[in-house]
């Protein structure tokens, strides 16, 4: 028998949190979306993230790639534009307001695909 198993940032934070003495920090910032090796669909290039543990006041930087990122945000939540077809590796830097570094997010792996005449979207039932 195989089993697959799906991580994701904010489910091993959960388990992280639960053992005795291996807490994460108050406050500290993981990517929740998109998951570990998920397969996105977006023609145009539309991804979007959301965080969990962004204290008030932090700012996020995005890096795609290991590039930075610019991403447009709208109540806790943000959207990486122009992300092409293939793989990524997405990572966010929290800073004060003072651009002073407070953490790294562990990077997450993803994968955006286009519909195409060969694979196209799959419609509503």
């Amino acid at each position: 028998m195989r089993i697959q198993f799906i991580c994701s940032a904010a489910v091993l934070a959960l388990v992280a949190a639960s053992l005795p003495g291996r807490g994460l920090a108050a406050g500290q910032a993981l990517i929740a979306a998109p998951c570990c090796g998920e397969s996105l669909l977006s023609n145009d290039g539309r991804v979007a993230v959301r965080l969990t543990g962004l204290a008030p006041g932090q700012r996020v930087q995005f890096l795609l790639d290991g590039r930075e990122a610019a991403a447009s945000a709208q109540g806790g939540r943000f959207e990486l534009e122009g992300v092409e077809r293939g793989s990524h590796r997405l990572a966010a830097r929290i800073v004060d307001a003072a651009g002073a570094l407070l953490a790294l997010t562990p990077e997450v792996d993803f994968y955006v695909r286009h519909a195409s005449r060969l694979i196209p979207a799959q419609r509503r039932r």
